[in-house]
């Protein structure tokens, strides 16, 4: 893992409020918050069903390509 890393995720967590901080007292208090979960996991999903998509059509399309390259040998 890059060093950099855990910096570069926490400031994306925090931006997106999946989790949030409150001080109490002296003891920080975190929750995760739901709602901004499922907009990440709905967001997840889209990108894994359209790259999947994607993937397998040019999987397809290289697939024809060599089988015509094959028959025209």
């Amino acid at each position: 893992m890059l060093p950099s890393m855990p910096k570069t995720s926490s400031r994306i967590r925090s931006s997106i409020d999946i989790p949030t901080r409150e001080e109490r007292g002296q003891e920080p208090v975190c929750r995760l918050n739901p709602a901004a979960l499922r907009e990440a996991q709905d967001w997840l999903e889209f990108h894994t069903r359209l790259w999947t998509e994607r993937l397998d059509a040019l999987g397809a399309l290289v697939e024809t390509s060599a089988d015509e390259e094959g028959e025209r040998r």
